[in-house]
């Protein structure tokens, strides 16, 4: 769960818009990560256990607002969540928390900002130099990798891929972002480096990315770059901020 918060973290909530930063040419997955950051647009799935506890997401990123949009179901529990990139705020639709809403309220609404300030986070700073909270954002973490070997081919999606495996440097990372306050979540992890396993189509773009810890197993797959998406904000009268939920 800790990994999961620290692509949480980068990414903004777990694709591609704005790249930060040129990835060494002669590293496959530090290059394909670079490359698919540039991406107009996609669309991502993402499987996470933890434990007994599995949650799923799917969802599309929009480059040209730097927003994106997901659904999560976690078991009997369902949440639609999308991120504004133009106002750095998150909505979130969570069926299950509705009577905590003030009446008529579907969404509540989080100011990723001051959220960031309680976590000790720098989050304007951090999205300076990311350049989105965009979920697809957390890619940019493989242009810290080092020990990259090619494992073999596989199909990903019907894509043909390349497999690598690769050690994801957290010091790199952090020194990457300075003074955004990511140094403390790398330190909950209590290691320095986090095994990966990346698939890289022909085209040079990031099909699927594995990771398995000793309480975590984690997966993104991504397709349909530069097709044409929809982010869609939900209506403002239905919206309530995250301050009114009763019992906060």
């Amino acid at each position: 769960m800790k990994r999961a918060l620290l692509w949480l973290a980068l990414g903004g909530v777990c694709l591609a818009t704005s790249a930060c930063g040129a990835a060494n040419a002669l590293d496959p997955v530090a290059s394909a990560a670079t490359k698919t950051a540039k991406v107009e647009s996609a669309r991502f799935h993402m499987d996470l256990t933890v434990g007994a506890f599995q949650i799923t997401g799917d969802g599309v990123s929009d480059t040209a607002t730097h927003s994106a949009q997901m659904a999560i179901d976690a078991g009997q529990y369902h949440a639609d969540v999308v991120l504004d990139g133009t106002k750095d705020v998150l909505y979130a639709r969570i069926p299950a928390l509705t009577s905590f809403l003030p009446s008529g309220k579907q969404w509540v609404s989080v100011d990723l900002q001051k959220a960031g300030q309680q976590a000790g986070l720098n989050v304007s700073a951090l999205f300076q130099q990311v350049g989105s909270q965009d979920p697809t954002q957390a890619l940019q973490m493989l242009e810290s990798v080092g020990d990259v070997q090619k494992v073999g081919t596989a199909q990903v999606g019907g894509v043909d891929t390349t497999e690598y495996s690769a050690q994801i440097d957290l010091q790199k990372v952090v020194a990457k972002y300075p003074g955004t306050g990511l140094d403390r979540y790398a330190k909950l992890l209590g290691s320095k480096t986090i095994p990966v396993e990346v698939w890289i189509g022909g085209d040079g773009l990031v099909r699927k990315v594995h990771e398995q810890g000793t309480h975590y197993d984690l997966t993104f797959l991504f397709s349909d770059f530069g097709a044409p998406v929809t982010v869609t904000l939900p209506p403002a009268d239905q919206v309530a901020d995250f301050s009114s939920l009763k019992g906060h």
